[in-house]
């Protein structure tokens, strides 16, 4: 088990200074703890711990779940990775336990300290967790610790930065110990900690291709029922807040911004926009974003066969959707004709797939109020502990 965790983004390491900078943490550490410290647990870098042939996304997991303190390196990049939000979820996560236990009632646990690397605003989830005090030197905290790196790390504040931070880790290593959290089944699984994340939980997430005119009018034979019409009924009869989703170059962001908030996902798609070339790439980036709660609906006219519309997709569509049916072991694709199939399908597929979720999900809710007020709705319980198996640089 590693003291420090280190949570940086790569770009802030192009010329090995935030290494240098962990590297000369390192020697200081010592100075700070007991005698009997081995060396090689001080801290937990992933340009130095894992080697060529290591798993590292389980090395990744298995240090975050483990390591007792998390430096985090503040800056522009470090917010917008995916990979860095993940790693400070698994430590608010093992830290809201911590919290949860009577023993540690009024007690402070600073395992999250944040490092300014470059000066950035931190997202809402790490507000709590002070970084700019008076125990660091001014210079420090309006410019950040980059331009006293770029002196070769040698000035009288840049080591009073490395000493101040030595003097954290070990405060905090002496009088906290934080659960070791449960084997991670998927990292990628976890959700980012800097994503702000929908209000609604266990909702549908909508996304539309089709022309204007067909989502006006999506079966002839029902001129009045628009196909916003259509979602609103479906969202009443799940007892799913419904919100539309944009088909705009961050869409595969949004699903999994969406995922993350446990909302279903809905695609629903005029046959002749599925099968359009101008929408292939949109098409392949959507799909590959979905995973075993989505659900596609094909609107068609009516045909001899109602499942015609869906064997006459082409062949890499086909082979998207059975990847999807393939992870939940269940059709993910439906065919709607008129209106009444429309909500008919649609409905039961998305009641069902929510209940499931919900009796899934038990350890999610502890740490997501909104999500567990969604189950107590329902009458599901939340009781449980956290376990770090799914939904989630």
């Amino acid at each position: 088990m590693k003291l420090c965790f280190v949570s940086y983004a790569r770009n802030n390491n192009l010329d090995k200074r935030l290494t240098k900078f962990i590297d000369k943490l390192k020697q200081q550490l010592p100075q700070h703890l007991p005698h009997d410290i081995n060396l090689d647990d001080l801290a937990f870098f992933d340009v130095a711990a894992i080697q060529s042939g290591d798993d590292w996304m389980k090395r990744l997991a298995d240090e975050a779940r483990q390591s007792k303190v998390c430096l985090c390196f503040y800056s522009p990049p470090y917010f917008t990775s995916q990979y860095s939000g993940r790693e400070v979820q698994v430590f608010l996560i093992r830290l809201r336990e911590w919290q949860q236990d009577v023993a540690n009632a009024g007690r402070d646990a600073r395992v999250i300290l944040p490092i300014i690397w470059v000066p950035a605003k931190p997202p809402a989830a790490l507000a709590p967790f002070q970084y700019a005090d008076d125990g660091m030197p001014e210079e420090y905290l309006k410019y950040g610790l980059l331009p006293l790196a770029l002196r070769n790390g040698n000035s009288a504040r840049y080591n009073a930065v490395l000493n101040e931070v030595a003097k954290r880790i070990a405060q905090t290593v002496n009088t906290v110990q934080l659960p070791v959290g449960p084997p991670i089944a998927s990292f990628d699984s976890i959700p980012s900690a800097f994503e702000e994340t929908p209000t609604t939980r266990y909702g549908i997430a909508v996304l539309v291709l089709a022309e204007p005119a067909q989502s006006a009018q999506p079966f002839a034979a029902s001129p009045n029922s628009s196909l916003d019409a259509l979602i609103e009924q479906v969202a009443e009869v799940c007892s799913a807040p419904a919100r539309a989703l944009t088909l705009t170059g961050n869409v595969a962001k949004q699903i999994g911004t969406a995922l993350n908030a446990r909302e279903m996902p809905l695609l629903v798609a005029h046959k002749t926009s599925i099968e359009s070339p101008l929408n292939a790439a949109l098409i392949r980036t959507i799909v590959d974003a979905l995973d075993a709660t989505a659900t596609v609906v094909i609107l068609s006219d009516p045909t001899p066969d109602v499942a015609s519309a869906e064997a006459a997709l082409s062949p890499l569509f086909r082979l998207q959707l059975q990847n999807i049916q393939g992870k939940s072991g269940e059709a993910g694709c439906l065919t709607a004709t008129d209106a009444a199939s429309f909500i008919g399908n649609v409905s039961r597929r998305l009641a069902r797939l929510k209940q499931d979720m919900m009796l899934k999900d038990p350890a999610a809710r502890v740490t997501d109020s909104a999500l567990a007020a969604a189950a107590a709705s329902q009458g599901i319980a939340t009781a449980a502990k956290p376990v770090l198996s799914g939904p989630g640089g």
